[in-house]
């Protein structure tokens, strides 16, 4: 469920676990999962119980409903707006649900995002484009914490 829930609240919700994990804030991790189960409510029904267990199985799963249920995750996080990625929505977001002593690791992690928007963001609908960002700043991350 884990793997489930991180692919149903979007990319800010993936950083924000990743900062919970580097984070024995335990306020933290209840914003996190409060936030993750409002977003499951609010975007359950974009989801088929076999997309649902698909994504369960394989967090990586991929498919235009499996797109649009991360874009409806994005939507209701407030970093996607009229089907475009709002960066400074998700820097803002970030910056609200960290402390002081996290900032850094948001500007970072914003400057990795940044690139992507732009590319995300000529897809031809919002299930598209949230999709596509997720992939770009996931590999973003990755391929920068490998070196």
């Amino acid at each position: 469920m884990k793997c489930f829930t991180l692919t149903a609240a979007g990319i800010l919700f993936t950083v924000l676990i990743t900062v919970n994990n580097a984070s024995s804030n335990s306020n933290m991790e209840e914003l996190v999962k409060k936030s993750m189960e409002e977003t499951f409510k609010a975007c359950k029904d974009k989801l088929t119980p076999e997309n649902f267990a698909l994504l369960n199985k394989d967090p990586h799963a991929d498919n235009q409903e499996i797109k649009c249920f991360k874009a409806c995750g994005m939507n209701h996080a407030g970093i996607m707006a009229d089907g475009k990625i709002q960066i400074e929505k998700m820097e803002e977001k970030l910056n609200s649900l960290l402390g002081e002593d996290k900032k850094d690791f948001s500007k970072i992690i914003i400057g990795r995002a940044k690139p992507c928007v732009e590319e995300a963001n000529k897809g031809e609908n919002e299930c598209d484009v949230a999709a596509g960002f997720e992939a770009c700043v996931q590999k973003t991350i990755n391929t920068k914490s490998d070196n």
